[in-house]
């Protein structure tokens, strides 16, 4: 592993998480509870981000390793259809509350 991949690597992962805009939020939610408790939640966000991290890794890993582009493509134009499926003003959320 190169040096020049392992800085991309974690700006990109910084990004990802985005620990700047992350902290605050935490600060202010955890500010009038116990430091034995504030600790356990940090544990525990580690350990779920690692997991998510490492889970995303092997999936991102298996579609563009196995050259599966087929999948891949189909896979992506489901994602676009049902983002758009609920931003479309007569269907999704909008027709469930019954905004027509």
């Amino acid at each position: 592993m190169t040096i020049p991949f392992f800085i991309a690597t974690f700006f990109s992962i910084f990004s990802l998480i985005n620990p700047l805009s992350a902290l605050p939020v935490f600060i202010s939610l955890t500010q009038n509870h116990e430091t034995k408790w504030v600790n356990l939640q940090i544990k525990k966000t580690c350990l779920y981000i690692l997991i998510i991290c490492l889970i995303s890794f092997f999936i991102g890993t298996f579609f563009l390793g196995r050259a599966y582009p087929r999948a891949l493509f189909f896979l992506l134009i489901n994602i676009v259809l049902f983002s758009n499926f609920f931003n479309h003003p007569t269907f999704g959320f909008s027709a469930a509350a019954g905004d027509f």
